[in-house]
């Protein structure tokens, strides 16, 4: 395999939410992003929309894609053998801005810490669980459509934390499938990068051995 094959970064995260209009106001009226395109699942009985959210210009790194699922009665179970967790990128000085913005529209927000690196953690309307992480080099500008000051913008994904059973499958997954390399752990976390590593090149896996399987 060259090394044009490997796996460099994300290209897009993408998530299954509640309903289509607060999955819009969340990443766009709360996160500052823009609604880059809108499209349709045609794949069922109904279709389903697909919204693309990040910087004005759509690049690689900076999309989250969303399927609004509420209507089609479909609601999955939270678990193991998920990603758990959207890691996003926002410039160091910004955590202080954004715990009050959030708090403001009603989201309850913790500081945490994890690999040396400060965040906050949060939810999405429908549950899932988001990180803003103070990247410290991150050399992509922050982007923000008027809602958030420009320099406290979030600049694109940073990393996905994913709950498994096992950490061992995972590993040969990352560094065998994957060609990561492990960095480093921290309490029940491992983390992996790909490419150059750094942010939006970022897996982490969160080890919980008695989390039932999600559906």
């Amino acid at each position: 395999m060259s090394v044009n094959q490997f796996i460099r970064r994300h290209h897009h995260l993408t998530l299954s939410v509640g309903g289509a209009q607060e999955d819009y106001d969340f990443h766009t009226k709360i996160l500052g992003l823009k609604s880059v395109k809108k499209t349709a699942l045609y794949d069922g009985d109904e279709p389903i929309l697909h919204l693309y959210y990040g910087n004005d210009t759509g690049d690689v790194g900076t999309l989250i894609t969303c399927f609004p699922m509420r209507h089609s009665g479909r609601k999955a179970r939270k678990g193991s053998g998920q990603i758990c967790t959207v890691e996003l990128s926002v410039p160091e000085g910004s955590l202080e801005f954004w715990q009050r913005h959030l708090r403001q529209h009603g989201f309850e927000v913790r500081a945490q810490e994890r690999f040396g690196e400060k965040l906050l953690a949060f939810k999405h309307p429908c549950g899932i669980e988001y990180e803003l992480v103070a990247a410290k080099n991150d050399s992509r500008q922050p982007y923000s459509t008027g809602v958030v000051p420009k320099e406290y913008g979030i600049r694109g994904t940073h990393g996905i934390a994913v709950s498994v059973r096992d950490g061992e499958n995972s590993d040969e997954f990352m560094q065998v499938g994957w060609n990561g390399r492990k960095r480093a752990t921290d309490g029940n976390y491992v983390r992996y990068e790909v490419g150059a590593g750094g942010s939006g090149a970022i897996v982490d896996f969160r080890v919980e051995p008695n989390v039932p399987a999600g559906s």
